[in-house]
């Protein structure tokens, strides 16, 4: 079942007469303010005259996701706008800067909505489809006759995605993180995960695989998962790519996210007792639609959008030469791609197969470390000109478990260098998932701060990318309580359908974290991490019948059921990262 619970938690802010955009407290009509307030809570009927023009606005405490229901009476010949937007805006266009979401003086309303045309009579009006934001404006035009607002009220919709994770730790900043990312994941979830719930509404595989990874961690709910899953391989084209985002009326292909859906298998089949085999031809399907594009062992033009991440310079988001090819990030994500179908082929009994998967892998990592490795950067170029670094190849790089360990070196100490293009929200999941590789956890503590920076704009939710950002709520930004799951206290799964816990923290300055998920079997894994001047104490608890292994720093300590233990400091790793 849908949520659908009756909002209460709406403000009349303000009340004008006449037209337009703007919000000002000077122009504001107290006693039509009153009056509504007292409509909206049900102490009396609204009625405005003839010939006359009123505007309300409103906000919800919270970001919502819900169906308005308006019911009048009278007022032929009148016209009601109840238009919705995620917050006002300081200037009079929809492309400008928003500040703080919670100030509406002196700015503007622009949104979406719907518009009600009463007959005379007693009806009632329900929009065609859910609507989200947290501002309302509704505005009433009468004719010749008098309109009576009889009852508004708003039920809530979405997906009943019901946390049963926790996550403590010794930065309340990270800790405050949790509510605008589960939020964010809530509001981006119904009958399929969307990418946001005010502009598009649609599921795109790049945002829906981080979506899915938070889902595994906060609650056994799969059930959006595996809808995700399946749907993206019901959208497959004839020359084997996927649909971008389905179900969609429009036809649209990004090609790395036809590759990212061969990673939700994976996570699939590690996170969940989840049996890809049925999916494994189309995922093949996937690598081979890249073969007529490939030229002297490099995957080159491919007349599509070539979409990574909204990057300041990168024009629709494709990182340089990303069209015109070869791009490094796209044959990196590729090889990435090959190595996890190899796994799941390997996993399904198929070893040869999975061998062809991976020696095509190691084939293309040759070509791609003979084109765009730049030994004097030390870095992978985004171009065959090597006039162009980005974060995004690096992570891709070290992601694909294929690079030489001098190389993942080389990046490990130089991927923060000045002049190269920096990962913004969306893809500093990938940073994040490299960081805990690289052993660099100051990578993903560091980015964090944009994430912090959201406290002091009044939101509620989380943004689609850094300031000027369109969308106040995007499903992609709540990837960063994953990693307070999966990075910082390090629980992972250790082999297919979590049949074993490798738990390797990562808590880079904290000084403690402690948190619990559920697990596939029912049970729960918790892990309590206390770092002191000479040990670090854990407490860790796995669900009965699951083994476990603890990394941590030069150890390994295998067991099963609980472990409580005090581990000393490394001198060894103390004098290396010195």
């Amino acid at each position: 079942p849908l949520l659908q619970n009756r909002l209460k938690d709406v403000t009349v802010l303000q009340a004008a007469a006449g037209t337009g955009h703007l919000w000002s407290r000077e122009n504001g009509l107290p006693a039509e303010r009153e009056r509504f307030r007292a409509f909206l809570a049900g102490e009396a009927p609204l009625a405005i005259e003839q010939n006359t023009v009123r505007r309300f606005l409103l906000r919800f405490s919270d970001y919502h996701c819900a169906w308005p229901r308006l019911r009048v009476s009278g007022g032929e010949g009148s016209r009601i706008d109840l238009d919705w937007a995620e917050s006002l805006f300081e200037e009079d266009n929809q492309i400008g800067r928003k500040g703080d979401r919670e100030a509406w003086e002196e700015k503007y309303f622009i949104g979406y909505g719907d518009h009600f045309y009463p007959n005379g009579e007693r009806c009632e009006f329900l929009p065609h489809h859910w609507k989200s934001g947290r501002y309302l404006s509704l505005t009433v035009e009468t004719g010749a006759e008098s309109l009576t607002l009889e009852e508004l009220d708003f039920t809530a919709t979405g997906y009943p995605l019901r946390p049963e994770a926790s996550f403590r730790s010794s930065d309340s900043r990270l800790d405050e993180l949790a509510a605008p990312c589960i939020r964010t994941l809530q509001m981006c979830s119904h009958d399929t995960f969307v990418d946001c719930p005010y502009y598009e509404q649609l599921m795109y595989a790049g945002d829906t695989r981080l979506q899915i990874l938070l889902t595994y961690t906060l609650t056994g709910d799969d059930r959006l998962a595996r809808k995700a899953i399946e749907l993206f391989s019901r959208s497959r084209l004839p020359d084997g790519f996927l649909q971008s985002r389905y179900p969609s009326n429009s036809l649209q292909v990004i090609p790395g996210f036809s590759l990212l859906w061969i990673g939700m298998l994976h996570d699939a089949s590690r996170w969940r007792e989840f049996d890809p085999t049925e999916f494994l031809p189309t995922a093949q399907g996937v690598l081979e639609a890249f073969e007529p594009y490939v030229e002297n062992g490099l995957i080159g033009k491919i007349r599509t959008w070539n979409f990574f991440d909204w990057v300041p310079g990168w024009p629709f988001g494709i990182p340089p030469q990303g069209e015109e090819g070869p791009c490094c990030c796209v044959n990196l994500l590729w090889c990435n791609a090959a190595v996890q179908l190899a796994e799941l082929y390997a996993e399904a009994g198929c070893p040869e197969t999975a061998a062809g998967f991976l020696r095509r892998a190691r084939e293309r990592m040759r070509h791609i470390v003979d084109r765009f490795w730049d030994a004097e950067a030390g870095l992978f170029a985004d171009t065959l000109d090597h006039l162009h670094f980005s974060e995004h190849a690096q992570c891709l790089a070290v992601l694909g478990g294929l690079l030489d360990e001098g190389r993942i070196d080389s990046i490990r100490n130089r991927i923060d260098r000045k002049g190269i293009s920096r990962t913004t929200v969306y893809f500093s999941h990938y940073l994040f998932e490299a960081a805990r590789k690289l052993g660099r956890p100051d990578l993903m503590f560091d980015r964090l701060e944009l994430w912090y920076s959201f406290r002091g704009m009044g939101l509620k939710t989380l943004l689609e990318a850094p300031e000027p950002s369109r969308s106040d709520c995007h499903a992609w930004s709540s990837h960063p309580l994953f990693h307070c799951y999966a990075t910082i206290l390090g629980i992972r799964p250790g082999a297919a359908g979590f049949r074993r816990v490798e738990i390797e923290p990562c808590l880079g300055g904290l000084t403690e974290a402690a948190g619990s998920i559920p697990h596939p079997s029912g049970g729960v894994i918790s892990v309590s991490v206390v770092r002191r001047e000479e040990c670090t104490a854990f407490r860790i608890s796995l669900p009965p019948g699951i083994p476990g292994v603890l990394h941590w720093q030069d150890r390994r300590v295998l067991f099963t059921g609980s472990l409580e233990c005090e581990l000393p400091v490394s001198r060894v790793q103390e004098i290396e990262f010195a």
